[in-house]
């Protein structure tokens, strides 16, 4: 068990599915939740989801570069 620890959803722009099955989130929520940021899964750095559904999106930065 993840004991409410967030969960990455979406990594680089890249769909975490094993992450999404144990989530209480469906595929559906996450086309949502980007639909109301506007933006493209490509575009995202960071999606996570914590046991209750509260998620944070962290959008890949602008200029292409990493904030690392």
């Amino acid at each position: 068990d993840n004991n409410g620890l967030p969960r990455t959803i979406i990594s680089d722009g890249r769909m975490i599915s094993s992450q999404l099955e144990r989530s209480p989130l469906k595929a559906k929520d996450i086309e949502r939740i980007l639909k109301k940021h506007k933006v493209n899964r490509k575009n995202v750095l960071l999606l996570t989801v914590d046991d209750n559904g509260n998620t944070n999106l962290i959008k890949q930065p602008s200029d292409g570069k990493k904030n690392l």
